[in-house]
């Protein structure tokens, strides 16, 4: 799941929840973190992403050129 997508599934589920305080309280976190995280100035953290049965994977794509050079 894409960053916006998650930004989306929040926005869903203030929508469901019926305001953004008992979203927060639902996930345990403040509205002011939830906030934030919606206006783009926190990142989203483990303690959000947990409560919505998520986690953070980074993945890097690697050209060939880069592999030949990291084996020269």
């Amino acid at each position: 799941m894409e960053h916006a997508e998650v930004l989306r599934k929040l926005r869903r589920e203030i929508e469901l929840d019926g305001s953004m305080r008992r979203t927060a309280a639902r996930l345990d976190v403040s509205p002011q973190y939830l906030s934030k995280v919606l206006l783009g100035q926190r990142a989203i953290g483990p303690s959000l992403l947990k409560p919505l049965r998520l986690k953070r994977v980074v993945t890097k794509v690697v050209t060939y050129q880069e592999v030949r050079r990291a084996r020269a």
